[in-house]
């Protein structure tokens, strides 16, 4: 994505994404992501944007105001350390947007399913090994207690019928020396 009035975009929709999470967005700035492509009201603000130099469409992925921790560089690391693994996530930029990170990867349909299997592999780690309570888990992702608990379950039966899967898990494992 190249560095030039997208990025100028990115720092609108992010203030905006904000004041919608606050409950402060006018109607206005609600219709502006909305038109980005924003599901603004989900675990994670995101929206769809385009690079206009080339065409090429991405996934911009905006921290919470409920952020404790940078969530959005912790996602980059954790995709970093997947495809370091060799596993196929998508390609990914940490942008840097006045004081926050902004998430910009590939938006495609058939990366879009890596992505949340990577994010599954890192609800099964926590769950598994960090000793955090679900609640706390499920914070740091965005999602509820049985959402966690469910990534865990699907997570271990799929590993139990896809070797390949269970070697890639054990790889990102390896990695992170667990």
């Amino acid at each position: 994505m190249t560095q030039d009035a997208s990025m100028i975009d990115l720092s609108v929709i992010l203030e905006e994404a904000e004041r919608f999470e606050r409950g402060e967005a006018t109607d206005d700035e609600i219709a502006a992501l909305l038109r980005a492509g924003s599901s603004p009201g989900g675990a994670r603000p995101k929206a769809l944007v385009c690079d206009e130099a080339t065409g090429v469409q991405y996934l911009a992925k905006f921290p919470s105001v409920k952020d404790a921790v940078n969530v959005v560089r912790i996602e980059a690391a954790s995709l970093s350390l997947a495809r370091k693994a060799g596993l196929v996530v998508p390609d990914t930029v940490l942008s840097p947007c006045g004081d926050r990170d902004v998430l910009i990867e590939a938006a495609t349909a058939i990366l879009g399913d890596n992505t949340k299997l990577a994010r599954q592999v890192g609800m099964y780690f926590c769950h598994k090994y960090s000793g955090k309570r679900l609640r706390e888990i499920g914070e740091q992702f965005g999602v509820g207690e049985t959402a966690i608990s469910e990534a865990r379950r699907l997570l271990a039966r799929k590993m139990k019928l896809d070797q390949r899967l269970s070697e890639d898990v054990e790889r990102v494992k390896s990695i992170l020396i667990i």
